[in-house]
């Protein structure tokens, strides 16, 4: 994410922890089960090693950046709202959307559970 000093370290460590909390809020069930079965720590639940680092430690950063940088573009979208500012916002909506989705599947990848995007027609 570019930073082009619009946002202050304040509002990125908010959005920051917003979107830890999202994470860990979507994984409480899935924590708990783990949590059970004796893993007291993300790195511990049995995966797969990506780079020395367990895929679920990767997944869960991958998750809480994309639902970051989602919050952060939603919200300052709109500093530049007239002409090119607007059409940008507009092609922002895909941006937005795509790091969400994401971020479900991150989190979806982490419990195990299939990939899925449902849209209404």
């Amino acid at each position: 994410m570019r930073q082009d000093g619009t946002l202050t370290p304040a509002r990125v460590r908010e959005a920051a922890l917003n979107a830890m909390h999202e994470v860990n809020a979507r994984l409480a069930v899935w924590r708990q089960a783990q949590e059970s079965a004796g893993y007291l720590a993300l790195d511990a639940v049995p995966a797969d090693l990506l780079d020395g680092e367990s895929i679920h430690v990767q997944r869960y950063r991958r998750a809480v950046f994309c639902l970051m940088r989602a919050s952060l573009t939603e919200r300052f979208r709109s500093i530049e709202a007239t002409g090119t500012g607007q059409r940008r916002a507009e092609t922002l909506d895909s941006t937005v959307d795509d790091l969400r989705r994401d971020a479900s599947w991150a989190i979806n990848d982490i419990q195990g559970r299939p990939r899925m995007t449902i849209a209404l027609i």
